[in-house]
C-alpha cells in the first residue's frame, strides 16, 4: 500500500451564518423557523405535519434516523447540535411535538443519498493492535480522475498559478467549462483571467487546474450574482434601472450645452447615483460598486469612452463620430418610435400591475404609493425635463399620473366604467369633497364621464360602508369614539345645536339637531396612541344595514327635578384672580404707546404695531401641537332640551374615559348664538379726574377702556392664559348686568364660579387648563388659538357646506347614513389635503400679521382715524360740560350724561348682590327673575 495521506473532507457547507447557528449559541431552537439554518428566508418551509397523507410521522422518522446515523460516523457539521432537537423523548418525538420545519435545500442535506456518500467516504475498521485506519473505496475511474501523467511537472493550475504535489490536477476537456469561466470573470471583472483567457479557449490551452480553485471562483462569482440581485427584489431593480436612466439623461442634457466639452469624473457620477438611489428608498450594501456603473454607462452611452487618469476614471464622448452618430438617432424615426414603444410597454406593464382600492383612509403616501416609480419617473420627465438632483415629486405630476392610473384598461373599453382596484386618491377624494359640499350627482357624474372623479353611485356606496364599518365598531366597543381620536390626550368636548334652514323660498325641509366635538391637546412630548387600524368594509348595493349602539342613539327622556335647582356649596370666591389682570393692562398701553410713537409711511421692516403681531412676537414660546378633532355622529334632538343635555354629557364622559381613562370629562355647552364681549381696565389718577370733570372725556375715556376690555379677552384666548380668561369674564359680567343681557348675566357668574372652584372640584383638569388645554390650537402658528366652540363651529360648517342636509329630512335612511357618514367624510377631505404640499401654507409659527405691507397698512389706517379726530376736534381736549357728537355737534341730554357716569357703579352693584344672593348665601333661586334697568344711552 502507497505512503499516501487521506484527508476527511466535510461535505456540508460551513457558510451557514453564524448568527442562526444551532449549536453556537445558547439560545433554544425557533421552532416557526427552519431548524437548520435558522434564518428569515423567502423560501418555503416544509412540515410533514401539514401533509395530507395518513402517516405524517414518516418524514420525521427518516429524518431523526439519518441525524443519528451521520452523528455516528462524525459527520454532522459543526454548527448541528442533536442535544438541541432532543428534549427527552427522542429526537423524532420531540421534532413530531413541535412541528418542525424546514428549508428543502437545508434538508437536502441530510438525506439518504447524502448519508450513504458519506458512509463511503468515510468507512472505518479497527485494527489488531487497536489503531484507526481508513480505507478509500474503489472509485469509479475516469479520465478526469486520473492524475496527469504527461509533463504534469510542466503545468501548472490555470487560475492559482502554482501546483502542490499532494492535490491532482485536471485538464478543461469541455466547451461548457470555458464559458462558464468566462462568465465568472466577466461578473468579478478579473483582469488577470480575462487576459488569460484572451489567448483562447481553455481547451486550446490545454489548461489545468485544481478543482478546489474552480469551485472557488463559481463561489465567487455566485456570490456577486446573489448581492446583485438581493438589492431589494424587483423593486429595488426597478429603482436601479431609473436611477440609471436618470444619470444617462443628465449626461446627454450636460452634451447639449454649446461650447461645452463635458468630462465626467466617476466618483461623481458614483455619488450622484448613490444619492438618488437613497432617495428613492433602495437598499443598499456598501457604496456603488464604480467599476460596474461605469461598464453599464458605456453599454447605454455608446459614443462616451472611458480615460484613466492617475486613480480616477474618466468619461468624456468622442470628438470625431459623437455629433455624427447624434444626428443619425435624431434621423431614425423608426429607432425613435420603437424606443417610444418599448418605455411604454414597460410602464403600461407596471401600471397593470398596480392597484390602490379606497380603504377609508388616505395615508400620507397614499398618492405615491398608488402610482408606480416608472409611471411618476415618465410624466416628470415629460412636465419638468430630465432632473437626476429632485428628491421628490410634485403635485401636477402625481395628479397626473393618478389620472392614467384611474383610466387605464387591458383593453379598450366600450362603457365608462372603473374598476375598484384602480381608484387612485386624488380621484375619490374629488368626489367625496364635490359631494360634501353640493351633494350634486348631476356635477359628480359629469366628472367621472371625463375620467376626473369616481361616479357618484361609488361615493354613496363609501358612505354607506362608513356608516357600516363605523356602527359595527361602534357596537363592538360598546361607546362612539371616532378612528381619527388617539389615547392617552387630555381631551375636551363641546356640545351646541346644528342648524341647517334652506335658503329657497321653496324648501319644504330643515335640520334643527345636535352636534358633538371632540378636542384632544397634543404637544411634542404627548403624541399620544393611535386606537385602531381603520379599514373600510366592503359591501355590496351601497346599503345602510347597521345602526348605531342605543345607548348613543336613543336619548332617554329626562326633565328637572325642580325648576329651581339646587346650588352646590364651593370654597369659590366666585371672582376671577385679578393676579394678572393688571400686567395685562399694562401690556395694552405699551402698545399703544408703541403705535402713538410710530409714524405713517416711516416704518422699519421688523417694526410691529397692529395688535395681533405685536402681542405674537412677545407671547411666550409654548409647548403645543396641532389639536386632534373629531365630530361624533349627530342627534336629530334640538340641543336645547334638558334630556340632550344630560345624553350629550353622558356621550361625553364615556368616550373621554375610553380616550384619557382617569380624567374627568371637561364639557363645554353653548345654548344660544354669543354676542359681542366688552372688558373694562383701571386708568391713572390724571384720567379718573379728567372723566370725573368733563363728561366728554368721561364717554371716550370709557370707550376706550371697553375697546382695551374686548382686547385683553381675545388675548387670554389667543395665548391659552386660563387665569387672565377668568380675570376678563369677570371683568365683563357688570356690563351685561347693567346693558340688561339676561342669559348671560345669569349664567357666566356661574361659570366664572365653576372655572375658579376647578382647582378642588377637579385638580388634573385645572392643571392642564392652566397649560393651555382650554383653547384650541389648529395650527402651530403663536397667538392664533381659539376657543372651543369657535372650533366646534367650524366642524359643523365643514359638513354642512351647500349641500347639508337638503332634501335629506324626509328620507331616514339617507337622514341616518349623512348624520353617521358625514362627520368622517369631512374628515377624510381634510386628511387627503393634509398630504398635497400645496394646499397646505408653508409651517410658519409667526403670526399672518407678521408683515411688513400688513404694519404699513395697519398704520395707514390708523393715522388716517387720527386725522378725522383732528378735524371733528379732539374729544379728550373738550372742556365744555356738555357731551357732544362729533360729527354734528348735537348736545346730549343730561340723563344720558348721568347715565353714563353712574352705569359703570350700576352693573357693579348689581353683579355683586347677584352673587351674594344666589350662589354665596343661596337665598334667592338662580332661576328668579332678573330685573332690567331700561337704562338709555343716548
Amino acid at each position: 500500500m502507497s505512503n499516501k495521506s487521506f484527508q476527511l473532507i466535510d461535505t456540508f457547507d460551513e457558510q451557514v451564518p453564524t448568527s442562526s447557528k444551532i449549536g453556537g449559541h445558547d439560545q433554544n431552537v425557533d421552532w416557526f423557523k427552519c431548524i437548520f439554518c435558522q434564518t428569515d428566508s423567502l423560501d418555503t418551509l416544509q412540515c410533514p405535519a401539514s401533509a395530507r397523507q395518513n402517516d405524517t410521522s414518516a418524514g420525521y422518522k427518516t429524518l431523526s434516523e439519518n441525524l443519528e446515523q451521520f452523528n455516528e460516523i462524525n459527520s454532522l457539521p459543526s454548527w448541528l447540535d442533536l442535544n438541541k432537537l432532543n428534549d427527552g423523548s427522542g429526537i423524532q418525538n420531540t421534532l413530531i411535538k413541535s412541528n418542525a420545519k424546514w428549508h428543502k435545500k437545508c434538508r437536502l442535506k441530510f438525506n439518504t443519498t447524502e448519508l450513504k456518500r458519506a458512509q463511503k467516504r468515510q468507512h472505518r475498521y479497527i485494527s489488531d493492535d487497536g489503531q484507526a485506519s481508513l480505507l478509500q473505496e474503489a472509485r469509479k475511474s475516469t479520465r478526469l480522475s486520473l492524475p496527469c501523467k504527461i509533463g504534469l511537472k510542466d503545468y501548472v493550475c490555470f487560475f492559482c498559478d502554482s501546483i502542490e504535489e499532494d492535490e491532482m490536477l485536471r485538464e478543461a476537456a469541455t466547451y461548457g467549462i470555458d464559458n462558464r469561466v468566462r462568465e465568472c470573470a466577466q461578473k468579478l471583472q478579473d483582469t488577470a483571467l480575462l487576459a488569460k483567457l484572451s489567448a483562447g479557449d481553455l481547451v486550446a490551452q490545454e489548461a489545468k487546474y485544481h478543482v478546489k480553485c474552480l469551485i472557488y471562483l463559481y463561489r465567487k462569482a455566485s456570490r456577486v450574482a446573489n448581492d446583485d440581485e438581493s438589492e431589494g427584489g424587483t423593486q429595488s431593480r426597478i429603482s436601479h434601472g431609473i436611477a440609471l436612466a436618470e444619470l444617462v439623461s443628465f449626461i446627454e442634457e450636460s452634451r447639449s450645452e454649446d461650447n461645452v466639452a463635458p468630462v465626467f469624473k466617476m466618483s461623481d457620477l458614483s455619488k450622484m447615483y448613490g444619492n438618488r438611489l437613497e432617495k428613492m428608498g433602495a437598499e443598499q450594501e456598501g457604496r456603488v460598486h464604480s467599476t460596474r456603473l461605469k461598464n453599464r454607462l458605456l453599454t447605454y452611452v455608446p459614443d462616451i469612452e472611458a480615460y484613466k487618469q492617475g486613480r480616477e476614471n474618466l468619461l468624456a464622448f468622442k470628438d470625431d463620430i459623437g455629433p455624427a452618430l447624434r444626428r443619425a438617432c435624431e434621423e431614425d424615426f423608426d429607432s425613435n418610435y420603437m424606443q417610444i414603444y418599448k418605455a411604454v410597454k414597460i410602464v403600461r406593464s407596471d401600471m397593470m400591475a398596480t392597484s390602490s382600492e379606497f380603504n377609508g383612509t388616505f395615508a400620507a403616501d397614499c398618492q405615491e404609493k398608488s402610482v408606480p416609480r416608472s409611471l411618476l419617473t415618465l410624466v416628470n420627465m415629460l412636465l419638468y425635463g430630465p432632473d437626476i438632483t429632485t428628491d421628490s415629486f410634485s403635485q401636477e405630476t402625481l395628479s397626473i399620473a393618478q389620472m392614467l392610473i384611474f383610466n387605464s384598461h387591458k383593453r379598450i373599453q366600450k362603457s365608462n366604467r372603473h374598476a375598484k382596484s384602480r381608484e387612485t386618491p386624488s380621484q375619490m377624494y374629488l368626489g367625496i369633497v364635490i359631494h360634501c359640499q353640493t351633494r350634486k350627482r348631476g356635477l359628480i357624474d359629469k366628472l367621472y364621464k371625463l375620467g376626473l372623479s369616481v361616479s357618484y353611485d361609488r361615493i354613496l356606496s363609501v358612505s354607506a360602508s362608513l356608516t357600516n364599518t363605523l356602527c359595527k365598531q361602534y357596537q363592538e366597543d360598546g361607546y362612539v369614539c371616532p378612528p381619527s381620536l388617539r389615547l392617552g390626550l387630555f381631551t375636551t368636548a363641546a356640545v351646541d345645536n346644528i342648524d341647517h334652514n334652506p335658503s329657497s323660498t321653496t324648501a319644504k325641509d330643515s335640520f334643527h339637531g345636535t352636534g358633538i366635538s371632540l378636542f384632544q391637546h397634543v404637544t411634542t412630548q404627548m403624541n399620544g396612541q393611535q386606537r385602531l387600524d381603520f379599514q373600510l368594509t366592503s359591501i355590496q348595493g351601497g346599503r345602510v344595514t347597521e345602526s348605531l349602539p342605543d345607548s348613543y342613539a336613543v336619548v332617554k327622556p329626562a326633565v328637572l327635578k325642580t325648576n329651581v335647582p339646587v346650588i352646590p356649596v364651593t370654597d369659590s370666591t366666585c371672582k376671577g384672580c385679578t393676579g394678572d389682570l393688571h400686567e395685562a393692562v399694562q401690556n395694552e398701553y405699551r402698545w399703544l404707546e408703541t403705535v402713538s410713537n410710530s409714524k405713517e409711511y416711516d416704518i422699519e421692516e421688523r417694526t410691529l404695531v397692529s395688535w395681533g403681531a405685536y402681542h405674537a412676537e412677545h407671547e411666550p414660546i409654548k409647548d403645543f401641537e396641532p389639536c386632534v378633532s373629531a365630530l361624533l355622529p349627530l342627534f336629530e334632538e334640538e340641543a336645547k332640551s334638558v334630556a340632550m343635555i344630560k345624553h350629550s354629557f353622558d356621550v361625553i364622559k364615556t368616550s373621554v374615559e375610553a380616550l384619557n381613562p382617569g380624567q374627568n370629562p371637561a364639557a363645554y355647552q353653548e345654548y344660544s348664538d354669543s354676542e359681542e364681549f366688552d372688558h373694562k381696565l383701571d386708568m391713572e389718577e390724571w384720567c379718573l379726574q379728567m372723566s370725573t370733570e368733563r363728561p366728554q372725556f368721561h364717554y371716550w375715556f370709557l370707550t376706550l377702556k371697553l375697546e382695551l376690555d374686548a382686547l385683553i379677552f381675545i388675548r387670554a384666548i389667543r395665548e391659552g392664559h386660563f387665569k387672565l380668561y377668568i380675570d376678563a369674564l369677570t371683568r365683563i359680567i357688570p356690563w351685561f348686568f347693567a346693558l340688561d343681557h339676561i342669559h348671560y348675566s345669569r349664567w357666566l357668574p356661574v361659570h366664572v364660579r365653576d372655572m375658579t372652584a376647578l382647582s378642588s372640584t377637579n385638580p388634573d383638569a385645572h392643571v392642564e387648563f392652566l397649560s393651555g388645554k382650554f383653547v384650541v390650537h389648529k395650527t402651530k402658528k403663536r397667538f392664533s388659538a381659539i376657543a372651543i366652540d369657535h372650533a366646534h363651529e367650524q366642524n359643523n360648517a365643514v359638513i354642512k357646506s351647500d349641500g347639508g342636509a337638503v332634501g335629506l329630512t324626509e328620507n331616514p335612511v339617507a337622514l341616518r347614513r349623512w348624520m353617521i357618514a358625514g362627520p368622517e367624510m369631512a374628515r377624510l377631505t381634510k386628511e387627503f389635503e393634509s398630504t398635497v404640499s400645496d394646499f397646505e401654507v408653508e409651517e410658519d409659527e409667526h403670526h399672518h400679521e407678521n408683515k411688513t405691507s400688513v404694519q404699513k397698512s395697519f398704520l395707514k389706517d390708523i393715522w388716517s382715524m387720527v386725522e378725522v379726530m383732528n378735524e371733528l376736534g379732539n374729544p379728550f381736549m373738550e372742556d365744555s360740560q356738555d357731551l357732544l357728537v362729533l360729527d354734528t355737534k348735537d348736545i346730549a341730554p343730561t340723563s344720558v350724561v348721568d347715565t353714563i357716569r353712574k352705569i359703570e357703579k350700576i352693573g357693579k352693584t348689581q353683579y355683586e348682590k347677584y352673587i351674594e344672593d344666589r350662589l354665596i348665601k343661596r337665598t334667592v333661586p338662580i332661576f328668579e327673575p332678573i330685573k332690567k334697568k331700561c337704562i338709555g344711552i343716548i
